[in-house]
This record gives C-alpha cells, sequence and structure tokens, in this order.
C-alpha cells in the first residue's frame, strides 16, 4: 500500500520534469555571435613593496543578444614579455553585464603596457576573444 502511494506521488514529479526538459530544448540556438563590450572601471594606483598596482573593476557587457562563456584569459605586462595565463569560467548571458571588482595587476616598471585578454565560446557556437590595453607610467595610465 504505502509503495504505491509512494509510485502515486512520483509519477507527477517524473511529468514535470519531463515538462522542463522540453522547456529548455525547444529553445532555439541563436545564430547571430556575441558582441562582448570589456571595460576597466575605477582604475586606482598605488606603489608598494616595490611594485607599481593598477587597481580596477572588470566589466564585461553582451550587447548582440547572444550569451557567451569566457573559459580563458591572460594577463601580460613588461611590454607583453611576461604574461600569466589562467582557465576562467565566467558566463555573461545575453543582453547582460558582469562586473568582477577588486582586480589589480602589478610591475615592477615605472612604465609599462599591460594586457588584458579573454577567449571564450558563445551560444551559437563562435569562437571570441576580448582585449584591453592599459598604458601607465607611474599614477597616470590610459585604457585602450
Amino acid at each position: 500500500m504505502q509503495a504505491k502511494r509512494l509510485g502515486l506521488l512520483l509519477v507527477p514529479l517524473l511529468f514535470l520534469a519531463a515538462c522542463e526538459e522540453e522547456k529548455t530544448e525547444a529553445r532555439p540556438k541563436p545564430t547571430e555571435p556575441a558582441k562582448i563590450e570589456f571595460a576597466l572601471d575605477d582604475l586606482r594606483y598605488e606603489f608598494a613593496d616595490g611594485r607599481h598596482k593598477y587597481f580596477h573593476a572588470r566589466r564585461y557587457t553582451e550587447t548582440a543578444g547572444t550569451g557567451i562563456t569566457l573559459s580563458g584569459g591572460k594577463v601580460c605586462f613588461e611590454d607583453g614579455k611576461a604574461c600569466l595565463s589562467a582557465q576562467v569560467k565566467y558566463r555573461i548571458n545575453a543582453g547582460k553585464t558582469l562586473v568582477q571588482p577588486d582586480h589589480h595587476v602589478a610591475t615592477k616598471r615605472a612604465a609599462d603596457v599591460i594586457t588584458i585578454e579573454y577567449w571564450g565560446i558563445d551560444d551559437a557556437g563562435k569562437k571570441l576573444r576580448i582585449k584591453r590595453t592599459l598604458r601607465v607610467a607611474g599614477e597616470k595610465f590610459e585604457v585602450e
């Protein structure tokens, strides 16, 4: 008797799960490539421990209506001679913005060119790369 009741309770749950699967599969795959605006905001300079540090927030905005997942990135400094790479998993949904506060890049050079680059695949299956260059000279910095 108890097993019969349990079975009666599970049938509607399985039906709801199947409906949910149908909803996610029914979404059309985007055909337009994602378009990402990548900005460095709230730049702040500090010199500490023999290094010039450039604090900032990273802002990614998707504007074409196709989401993207960034899967890797690298930061290069010393005019591109030294780079640090990492695997990441940053999701920017279609038409949305992702803000990552509290980043910084440090260099021993008083004047340097720093590049920040990411790559990934959008929901239409297209590869995408984004990049920002930061030209620095002590307290002065310019984002390109």
